[in-house]
């Protein structure tokens, strides 16, 4: 793993190993696009909240794997190995993960009202999501530009 990881570089494994992963449990392209719009969106939406990118991408990977799945999270959420932030942002809580999760879901649902104490620019936030389809549409094609 560790050479992999020296030869194509951390971002591009990462990549790889998400699209696999997701493949596996999606079942088709559209979905599986979804997913990683979502996971990049969460992602980018981090950086403005002062939350780590790794964790954000994470928690958004996870969170639309349970839409996809349309199972509650109470049922499978807790039988995950995960930290309590992101296990708090998944089920609903008040963090600063939490509150990344829920802008990008908000976001996603055309409810673009942000919460008041998130001072995120409206055109900032768009661009940030078109970024991300952008981003899913490379790693779908096999053609990352990053």
């Amino acid at each position: 793993m560790r050479d992999a990881a020296v030869l194509i570089g951390m971002t591009q494994l990462r990549q790889w190993l998400t699209l696999m992963t997701v493949s596996d449990v999606a079942g088709g392209e559209d979905r599986i696009g979804s997913i990683l719009v979502h996971a990049r969106f969460c992602e980018r939406i981090a950086e403005w909240l002062g939350v780590p990118g790794e964790a954000a991408y994470t928690a958004g990977l996870l969170d639309a794997t349970c839409d996809l799945y349309g199972h509650p999270r109470a049922e499978l959420i807790p039988g995950l190995p995960l930290s309590p932030a992101l296990r708090d942002a998944l089920m609903g809580g008040r963090g600063k993960l939490a509150k990344v999760v829920d802008l990008a879901r908000a976001y996603e649902a055309d409810n673009r009202t942000e919460p008041a104490d998130v001072a995120i620019p409206p055109a900032e936030l768009t661009y940030a999501y078109l970024e991300s389809v952008r981003w899913a549409e490379q790693i779908l094609t096999h053609n990352p530009e990053k």
